[in-house]
C-alpha cells in the first residue's frame, strides 16, 4: 500500500510512495509536523495559530493557519485517492491515523520507549530496538527550523536519544563489547561534554579493556572540560574511581550508576545548579536584547514624521 512518509529527524524530507512531496512555502509543513508531533490529539485551531504564529495579533494568525492549510490541503489531495489526512472541523483540526503514513518521530519513541525498559544488560529486542530507535535518529527535529513549538519538541527527543545513547553505553559494556561502548560514551560528549556520568562510563570501559592509561586520560579530559566550562571540580565519585584505576583496582558494581540510569543525589543537585547558572546567563542575554530593542524603537519614533506634524 502506497505510504505517506515523513523524515523530520534531521532535515525535513516527505515522500508518497517513494516519490518526493514538495510543498509550496514552508509553513504548510510546519503545519503538518505540528500536527504529526500531536497525532493522538485534537487540536483547537486557535491554539495551533496562536503556536505557529506567536507574534501576530490572534485573528492575522488565524487567517495566515486558514491560508497554511488550505496549501497543505492542496499538497495532500493530489495524492491518489485514498483516506483524508486531516481531520477539519470549524474550530479543530488532527491528523488521521488512520490513514496509511510513517513518522519517524513516532517509530524513533516507540523503539526507544520499548528499548529501555527491562534491566541490564538488557533482553536482545530490547538490545535491538534500541539500535534501531538510534539509527532512525538522522539529526535533531527539523534541523533548521528555530522556532518555540519546535524547540521544545527537539529538546524532548534530545533527551530521549540520550536515555538511548547511555542504555546502549551500559549494555555494551556489561557484556564486553567495549568498542561499541565507548563509541556510544564518544557520542554522547559530542552532544554533551559536560556529562560526567559519561566520563565515568568511558573510564570504567577503558579500565575493563585493559586500556588503563586511557581511562586515567579520560578523567583528566573530564577535569579540563569542568575546569573550562563550568570553574569546578569532578564529583567524589569521579575521584574514587580515578582513584581505584591509579592504583590498578577494578571498580566495583558499588560505584556504579543505579541500574534504571537515574543520578544520584548529589550528581541531579549539580547537573541542577548548572543548568541554573546557564538559564541565568540566558536571562541576563534577553534583557540585554530588550533594552536594545527599546532603545532602538525609540530612535525610530523619534526619526518619524508623522504626517499631522508636516
Amino acid at each position: 500500500m502506497a505510504t505517506l512518509r515523513i523524515h523530520a529527524l534531521g532535515r525535513l524530507r516527505v515522500f508518497y510512495d517513494q516519490s518526493p512531496l514538495h510543498f509550496p512555502t514552508k509553513k504548510p509543513q510546519d503545519l503538518l509536523c505540528f500536527l504529526l508531533l500531536h497525532a493522538e490529539e485534537t487540536l483547537e485551531r486557535d491554539l495551533i495559530a496562536e503556536r505557529l504564529w506567536p507574534m501576530r495579533p490572534p485573528g492575522k494568525a488565524r487567517r495566515s493557519l486558514s491560508t497554511a492549510l488550505w496549501r497543505l490541503r492542496q499538497t495532500l489531495e493530489c495524492l491518489p485517492p485514498t483516506q483524508s489526512y486531516l481531520l477539519t472541523e470549524r474550530n479543530t483540526l488532527a491528523f488521521n491515523m488512520t490513514a496509511p503514513y510513517w513518522f519517524d518521530v513516532e517509530a524513533f519513541e516507540r523503539q526507544a520507549t520499548f528499548g529501555l525498559a527491562g534491566s541490564l544488560p538488557c533482553a536482545e529486542a530490547q538490545r535491538r530496538a534500541l539500535e534501531e530507535a538510534l539509527d532512525l535518529y538522522c539529526g535533531d527535529l527539523l534541523e533548521g527550523c528555530y522556532e518555540d513549538w519546535c524547540l521544545l519538541e527537539r529538546e524532548r527527543l534530545q533527551l530521549l536519544l540520550l536515555r538511548v545513547l547511555k542504555r546502549l553505553q551500559r549494555h555494551y559494556r556489561l557484556c564486553e563489547a567495549f568498542e561499541a561502548a565507548i563509541s556510544c560514551g564518544h557520542r554522547l560528549l559530542n552532544l554533551d561534554p559536560l556529562q560526567e556520568d559519561v566520563h565515568r562510563e568511558l573510564m570504567r570501559c577503558y579500565m575493563e579493556a585493559g586500556q588503563r592509561p586511557l581511562a586515567l586520560e579520560q578523567f583528566q579530559r573530564c577535569r579540563e572540560t569542568l575546569r573550562r566550562e563550568l570553574h569546578i571540580e569532578p564529583m567524589p565519585e569521579t575521584w574514587r574511581l580515578y582513584r581505584r584505576i591509579r592504583g590498578g583496582q577494578e571498580p566495583t558494581l558499588l560505584q556504579e550508576v543505579p541500574g534504571d540510569g537515574r543520578p544520584s543525589l548529589q550528581e541531579a543537585l549539580t547537573r541542577l545548579r548548572r543548568a541554573l547558572d546557564a538559564l541565568e546567563s540566558v536571562w541576563q542575554a534577553l534583557q540585554a536584547l530588550s533594552v536594545e530593542l527599546v532603545e532602538a524603537s525609540e530612535s525610530a519614533q523619534e526619526g518619524t514624521v508623522h504626517p499631522e506634524h508636516g
